[in-house]
């Protein structure tokens, strides 16, 4: 039977002190060997509680050891997301998720961030020019892929940059909304002008056939080009 090495002395001592007790018997009104039983039960009670504990440590070392195992995945598909990762972020610019930051424009240090600055540079602005550099700016904006001499950016080689940043066919670059070039029919019938009378032209109703200057149709549409589309913010990984 094992016993507690903590309680050695004391029961060591209860002993020394209970056996000459022993030798002159036991005192008035205590049963015979009372003294020794409560002992060995006291030594018995240490015995269990010791088996406990032990029980609770594994169990402990168990957990910590599960909890070790699961802090290295979550490093480990950390690092699996490369530094300059932009996601689209439904939660608010308040909440971003360690290890992120918000494409907002924001200078942040070079060196702080020096990972970060190491993959991007200066493609979306140089920030102070010696110790900062802006993160991308896609407030209000669409993403779109570098053309990389395709074809599909007609205007890739006039884009433009935010300060300091890429232009051209790189990331970074910067470009502004337009319309592409068209035309609109005004059908059969419509407002033209059909030739100078008396020194100036006249509008009339008329066939377009007979018309030598067509005029264009009035303005119609909201205030930009735009898709269906739905809000978030993007993040970037540092």
């Amino acid at each position: 039977m094992r016993r507690s090495l903590s309680l050695f002395p004391m029961l060591l001592l209860a002993f020394l002190f209970a056996a000459p007790l022993a030798a002159q018997g036991p005192p008035a009104g205590v049963p015979g060997g009372g003294l020794t039983a409560a002992l060995e039960a006291l030594a018995d009670r240490v015995d269990t509680l010791e088996d406990r504990a032990d029980v609770l440590t594994a169990e402990n070392a168990a957990q910590a050891a599960q909890i070790a195992a699961i802090e290295l995945l979550l490093a480990q598909t950390d690092r699996s997301i490369p530094t300059g990762t932009v996601m689209p972020f439904a939660g608010p610019a308040s909440a971003v998720p360690d290890g992120w930051l918000l494409c907002d424009g924001a200078e942040v240090d070079r060196v702080a961030d020096s990972a970060l600055f190491a993959m991007i540079g200066t493609a979306h602005g140089e920030g102070d020019g010696f110790t900062t550099f802006r993160l991308p700016d896609y407030r209000g904006a669409f993403l779109r892929g570098v053309d990389h001499g395709r074809g599909l950016d007609p205007d890739r080689n006039t884009r433009g940059n935010f300060t300091g940043g890429a232009t051209g066919d790189q990331v970074g670059s910067l470009q502004g909304s337009r319309f592409a070039a068209h035309t609109h029919s005004l059908g059969s019938f419509g407002l033209c002008d059909s030739g100078p009378h008396n020194g100036g032209v006249t509008p009339v109703f008329n066939l377009f056939a007979g018309c030598l200057l067509r005029h264009s149709t009035g303005v119609n549409g909201g205030s930009e080009t735009r898709p269906w589309n739905v809000y978030v913010n993007f993040i970037i990984k540092r």
